[in-house]
């Protein structure tokens, strides 16, 4: 037992520990530490980090987002956007019994060639037709695909995260049934500019 717990012990001491920086889109703020044997180790990992430790806004930590380690420098490790998704429970919480939800799923591609597997919601107080749900869900995706290809990663993620693209969909849904929410709900980036889908 004495020499398992000293293997151990000799394992830590080869460890440092790397201070992660958002992207230059979120002005690289720390998001979090990691330890590793070597810088290497860490490249490809993805962080989770709430939205609030970036903005400070404690109402925004229902709002998760990923980035991917791409490089390390020193002791710091540059990220990547890789995604979000907004908490099951805070999901949750918007729907009550009666409501009706529809979803929207489907891949967009940015200007600068990012795809990205999108995951929309809306809600609406009252049971609606079929064909209501169908041409709703057809704007979420329609719309999102559209706003995607017109933008760059950076600015398009941000309008996201950050409830623009959420509150454009609802005005264009509300021509059809009046919902009360609009959410998107996760993203997910599947293949960046001349890379091959993941």
């Amino acid at each position: 037992m004495a020499v398992r717990k000293k293997k151990t012990a000799d394992r830590w001491k080869t460890k440092k520990w790397y201070t992660l920086l958002a992207p230059k889109c979120f002005e690289e703020k720390e998001i979090g530490q990691t330890v590793a044997s070597e810088p290497k180790q860490i490249v490809g990992r993805i962080i989770r980090t709430p939205l609030n430790v970036i903005t400070g806004n404690i109402s925004q930590q229902s709002m998760i987002l990923k980035f991917r380690v791409v490089d390390v420098k020193g002791e710091y490790g540059k990220t990547a956007i890789a995604g979000h998704e907004i908490q099951r429970g805070y999901m949750e919480r918007l729907v009550r019994r009666m409501h009706s939800i529809v979803t929207a799923i489907g891949p967009v591609t940015t200007k600068d060639g990012y795809t990205l597997q999108i995951t929309s919601v809306a809600i609406a107080r009252n049971k609606m037709a079929s064909t209501q749900r169908k041409a709703i869900r057809k704007v979420m995706y329609d719309y999102i695909k559209t706003k995607a290809s017109k933008m760059k990663l950076d600015k398009f993620f941000q309008e996201m995260i950050f409830g623009k693209v959420s509150s454009e969909i609802a005005k264009e849904i509300k021509k059809i049934y009046p919902v009360s929410r609009v959410e998107i709900k996760k993203s997910r980036i599947i293949s960046e500019p001349g890379k091959k889908s993941e």
